[in-house]
């Protein structure tokens, strides 16, 4: 009994010689069993059809003559073979090195689905009633600006003089019930953030849409020539806003100088001017700060209908004229305004944590897009998935920084948030002495400061409590928030790495993201998008079963994506000693990767990570283009961040000790005369060295860490 490598090619709709792969079989077995190792050795592409429905033949084509423009005219000759065929009969002579050896045809009839699923939304413009619900059916893949472009389609007559880029989008999830309208009414749409037309629908859409609800709220944008241009300003917006349909328009009269001095231009300036004047409390003294009673100039101003309605004697929720003066002044009211009046309305009670998540907004995150416009906003998506519970609830980044972060529960949800709220965080704070953030058990919310000791370990500091189904409550938490957002710019400054797993990264063939703090989502927005996830499943595939260390590794494909692990951080190694580090590091992975063999063939800066959980370690990440024997040319890779040989067929190890040459001379100003004459020889003699001779020539040249 011998052993045969027989490599295969499938013959779909777009064959690829990169695409060719290996099978080992016993020379005793037969065709039915090569069937089912090419289907495992394929997954999932042949995941929809059994294994005895593909049709093999046998050939015995030299590699060098195939190229993929001449694949499509392959027409194998003869019947395919039958499932009780042997391969000792088929292959009687030794195999003949660089051919193709099978071929292999899915039946047309078994062909996979539609690899864009349609989503179908429900959609309402603001101010209609709910019988003028309407649906559109667009593919996960499209963009928030082509579901625009589709809405405007399906509403041709109302939006006539509409630019689809002047619609506004708002995300929702409402029962198609008779409160529709005044809950739609109650949440004053024009004051909240929209979806951006760049976001991917399959992105804001993770879970599919629920079926027999509300799903996205349609406005439109309008000059508003009226409006106070310095309010407007305040909030970063343009001379534009939301218009409802049916909400009447301000008219502006003649200013005073009194309206100056009580504006609400005027009044956010001075809020914004103290945030960058203020110094950050300690540890210690963050209670007493934020509770620190605000100066008049401080406090939101509102018309006195509004101050007199905010008041009450009822006993179950007293609100006393002290009460409302901790955080507000009769004055001009203005936009700004708008957002700390809308945290007074009551709370309808909810038995879901949905029902929850617009009055946990009223009251934190409208409140800190106001005063701190250039944050950024994000909720967990994923709140009701496995793999959404190692992400915050909520956080708040101002330039990418996540400086105060929540877990909420609603009355039907399960686990602790003060235990998520530090379970979940990943410290990259640097210098910043703690971060800010809450818990919410329904309406009680506790603000909490959280810190990093020395040992690792991440703590949970309780400042203060309030229950918001209380008016006086609310009002505290307001004074509250607005003491937070006078040092939260200042702890942006102290931290110098984007916070991981609250971002998004734009690449030019797919979106990469981070569902949590653990899982990276890569969502390929190419047309091979399908083939890559398969080639990216079937590489990782292979480096698990060779124990390759200090790489990602794959958790999980859907479509065109793939979720990958662990989450580290983008920071290229600062001195020699780290250097050494991560070059040992990716040596360790390409010795057990080339015994396969296997070839990662794009190494740069870029590919390599630090680990989160031990910064000495690094890990190699991209594998996309990686490939077995016999390789093919790159043309499409930069000639000056990779080895000649990636621009000929048939290349193998040298391109990566290449690559790990050129990490050393890329590594910045950290470069001794000695290490740098070091990467140049490696990059000089990639095609004579090996793994193993790389690594003893970095250990006696870098200087031993003491």
């Amino acid at each position: 009994m011998s052993e045969l490598e027989l490599f295969c090619l499938v013959l779909d709709d777009r064959p690829s010689v990169n695409r060719m792969f290996p099978v080992s079989i016993s020379s005793t077995t037969s065709v039915g069993t090569l069937k089912e190792k090419i289907k495992e050795k394929t997954r999932p592409t042949f995941d929809h059809i059994a294994a005895n429905i593909l049709e093999l033949w046998n050939v015995s084509i030299p590699i060098k003559h195939l190229s993929d423009d001449k694949l499509p005219n392959i027409a194998p000759k003869g019947s395919s073979l039958l499932p009780s065929d042997k391969m000792h009969d088929l292959f009687p002579n030794r195999l003949p090195e660089k051919h193709l050896h099978i071929i292999v045809r899915p039946p047309t009839v078994a062909a996979p689905p539609n690899p864009q699923p349609l989503l179908e939304l429900n959609c309402l413009v603001l101010g209609d009633q709910r019988n003028h619900i309407f649906p559109v059916k667009i593919a996960a893949t499209e963009s928030v600006g082509f579901l625009k472009e589709a809405i405007k389609g399906k509403k041709t007559h109302r939006f006539n003089r509409v630019d689809a880029d002047d619609l506004v989008l708002w995300r929702v999830s409402e029962v198609f019930d008779e409160n529709l309208e005044n809950k739609l009414q109650q949440a004053e749409f024009p004051t909240k953030p929209s979806l951006s037309p760049i976001d991917e629908l399959g992105i804001v859409f993770l879970n599919s849409p629920v079926k027999g609800r509300l799903h996205i709220v349609v406005g439109r944008l309008i000059d508003e020539r009226q409006q106070d241009e310095d309010a407007i300003s305040d909030l970063s917006l343009q001379r534009r806003r939301l218009d409802s349909f049916d909400f009447a328009r301000p008219t502006k009269r003649a200013r005073t100088a009194k309206d100056d001095e009580e504006s609400p231009s005027t009044f956010l300036r001075r809020l914004r001017n103290k945030s960058l004047k203020s110094e950050l409390p300690t540890l210690a003294a963050l209670r007493a700060f934020l509770n620190t009673p605000l100066e008049e100039s401080d406090k939101v101003p509102i018309s006195q209908a509004q101050f007199d309605s905010i008041l009450s004697e009822r006993p179950e929720d007293i609100c006393t004229r002290e009460d409302v003066l901790a955080v507000f002044k009769v004055g001009e009211v203005g936009l700004p305004s708008l957002g700390f009046t809308n945290a007074l309305k009551a709370l309808r009670f909810s038995q879901t944590e949905d029902g929850y998540h617009h009055y946990w907004d009223s009251n934190i995150r409208d409140i800190l897009e106001v005063l701190i416009p250039e944050g950024e906003c994000i909720r967990n998506s994923n709140y009701h998935t496995e793999t959404g519970k190692a992400r915050p609830d909520f956080g708040f980044l101002i330039h990418k920084r996540c400086v105060f972060r929540g877990e909420e529960k609603g009355p039907m949800s399960f686990g602790d948030p003060a235990l998520e709220l530090i379970e979940t965080l990943v410290w990259v704070y640097d210098l910043a002495p703690y971060i800010l953030g809450y818990y919410a058990n329904e309406t009680v919310v506790t603000f909490v400061a959280i810190t990093h000791s020395e040992d690792g370990r991440i703590m949970r500091h309780d400042l203060e409590t309030i229950d918001l189904k209380y008016t006086a409550h609310r009002i505290l938490n307001l004074r509250r928030m607005i003491n937070i957002s006078f040092i939260l710019p200042r702890l942006a400054t102290m931290v110098h790495q984007a916070s991981p797993g609250l971002q998004m990264l734009e690449r030019p063939n797919c979106y990469i993201s981070f569902p949590n703090a653990k899982l990276v989502m890569k969502t390929y927005t190419c047309a091979d998008g399908l083939d890559r996830v398969r080639h990216l499943s079937w590489v990782y595939r292979t480096l698990k079963e060779a124990n390759v260390p200090n790489t990602d590794s794959l958790v999980s494909s859907k479509r065109n994506v793939v979720f990958l692990e662990p989450v580290g951080l983008a920071m290229p190694p600062n001195t020699v000693g780290q250097l050494r580090e991560c070059i040992l590091c990716i040596l360790d992975a390409l010795e057990n990767a080339h015994k396969i063999p296997l070839y990662h063939r794009d190494i740069r800066k870029e590919n390599i990570i630090q680990r989160i959980d031990d910064p000495s370690k690094w890990f190699l990440i991209d594998w996309e283009h990686a490939s077995t024997m016999p390789t093919l040319a790159q043309l499409n890779f930069a000639r000056q961040t990779h080895s000649p040989a990636i621009f000929e067929n048939n290349h193998g190890r040298e391109v990566d000790i290449w690559g790990v040459g050129y990490l050393i001379l890329d590594a910045d100003g950290m470069i001794l005369p000695e290490i740098r004459e070091l990467g140049d020889r490696i990059c000089r003699d990639s095609r004579k060295l090996t793994v193993l001779q790389t690594r003893e020539l970095v250990i006696a040249v870098f200087p031993v860490p003491v």
